[in-house]
């Protein structure tokens, strides 16, 4: 009971965090604009302020809270871990549970995740959409996107809010 408070906790101040700090954040990383739309599937769609990069060596994506975890779009050149995910490096999706933890600097790390798809992320230069998001697979969407970068720390991969 006490490690979800604290995973609560720890998730609602990193959102409260981005939403004034993403003024501070640069380039494909700040967050401009974001939107949730549902016509029977879900469709999630982010604007940051500089082209996103679909060819690049780090690890970053976006995300959206959930009913059922955090739905996120993420690109890292280091492995292939997605049912449908062609090569190292493609943006796709995965459903991740947080856990809070003092093995990574930011706090947060990820405790499990999807391993199939969920939707289908497009890029077309600094908007990221995902398309035909099943609601029974993720529950309800919460409105604001979140930038973030992935780094390995104590043999976990631990996910930084930017902000």
């Amino acid at each position: 009971m006490t490690t979800k408070i604290i995973l609560a906790a720890s998730m609602v101040a990193v959102f409260a965090v981005s939403m004034f700090g993403a003024a501070f954040a640069s380039g494909h990383l700040a967050v401009v604009d974001s939107s949730v739309s549902k016509q029977g599937v879900y469709t999630t769609t982010v604007t940051v302020s500089a082209d996103i990069p679909t060819d690049t060596d780090e690890n970053f994506g976006y995300a959206w809270f959930t009913d059922k975890g955090v739905l996120v779009a993420t690109s890292h050149p280091v492995a292939v871990d997605s049912v449908g995910q062609k090569e190292a490096g493609d943006f796709h999706t995965h459903l991740v549970q947080l856990e809070a933890t003092g093995d990574c600097t930011s706090g947060l790390a990820v405790g499990s995740l999807t391993k199939h798809q969920i939707g289908r992320v497009s890029v077309d230069g600094s908007v990221l959409t995902i398309n035909n998001i099943p609601p029974g697979q993720t529950g309800v969407i919460s409105e604001g996107a979140l930038a973030f970068t992935l780094s390995l720390e104590n043999d976990r991969v631990c996910v930084n809010p930017v902000v």
